[in-house]
Order: C-alpha cells, then structure tokens, then sequence
C-alpha cells in the first residue's frame, strides 16, 4: 500500500469520528489530560516542586508532551469510537485494540525521554545503566515511539472505514 491511501484511510476514520460534537470535545479532554499527565507526572513520581520542573523542560519539550498528547488522544479516541461501534467483541478485534493502546501509552511515556532528569526519574526503577542508555538514543526512541503510535491510529482507522470482519464494525 502506498503512503496516500494509508494518509486517506485516516483522513476518512478522523472525519467521520468528528461528525460527532462529542467526539470534538472528548478529543480535547483527552489531550489536555494526557499533557498534563505527561508534565506533571515526573514532578508527582521524583517529589520535586512544579518550578524545578518548569525551569528543567524548554518551550521544545512542551511542543513535543503536545504533539505526542494530540496523537495519543486521537488513537484513544479513535478505539473508543471503535468499541462503541461494535456489535459484538471478538478475542482478536480486543486483542487488536489492546496492542493499539499499549503502543499509544509506550509512545507517552517515550516522549519523556527528552528531559534528562525526568527520564531517570520514571526509569531509575530500572537501573541506571538502562536509562543512560535511553538518553543517548533518546531520537531512534523517539522516532519509535512515533511509529507505534502512527502505527496504532493507521490500524484503528482502517478497522473504522474498512470494517472489521471479525467484530462487525461497518
């Protein structure tokens, strides 16, 4: 398949969730909660004050918590619509969706790798060893974390305009 039918199967899943009003405004919800989730999360998991926090994070960082947030809302919105949609759940279509939204919450996560003292924090948990490694490949995590999630909606919105054979969503 080429690149501008993938980019149209998207499009078309997008426009029809977005007739809905509802959608327009859980979409905003989403991505408001996932920002904040994303920036306040590191200063709740390390007890350190919100200006530390504010100082540590440049205006990139928070154009890159937005992006990700906007793209982890749309996917959420997206299965939810999904799961609405459907007649009847079968073990492959929730199966589908759960790696759709493991992928989503893997990518949030990612996106924290830009902000050094925030990345040890969530990953000093797992050693030190392992989240210096993050930090030297903090662009290839980042560009992973980019598929996954694009991955994540592509498959989603193909199951929205396609239809699922095995859930019966049309």
């Amino acid at each position: 398949m080429d690149i501008k039918h993938n980019l149209m199967v998207i499009k078309l899943a997008v426009v029809s969730v977005f007739k809905k009003k509802i959608y327009i405004a859980l979409f905003f919800v989403f991505a408001v909660s996932f920002f904040f989730l994303s920036v306040f999360l590191p200063v709740v998991l390390t007890k350190q004050d919100f200006l530390l926090q504010f100082k540590i994070l440049s205006i990139n960082d928070y154009v890159l918590f937005g992006f990700f947030s906007a793209l982890s809302s749309l996917s959420f919105l997206l299965f939810i619509y999904s799961l609405i949609n459907t007649s009847s759940i079968s073990k492959k279509a929730v199966s589908g969706a759960g790696i759709g939204i493991f992928s989503g919450l893997f990518s949030a996560i990612l996106a924290g790798t830009t902000c050094s003292y925030c990345l040890l924090a969530i990953f000093g948990l797992v050693g030190s060893g392992f989240s210096f490694f993050l930090l030297d490949h903090r662009i290839e995590i980042l560009l992973f974390a980019l598929i996954l999630l694009l991955l994540s909606i592509f498959f989603i919105s193909k199951k929205i305009i396609d239809g699922c054979v095995d859930c019966k969503l049309h």
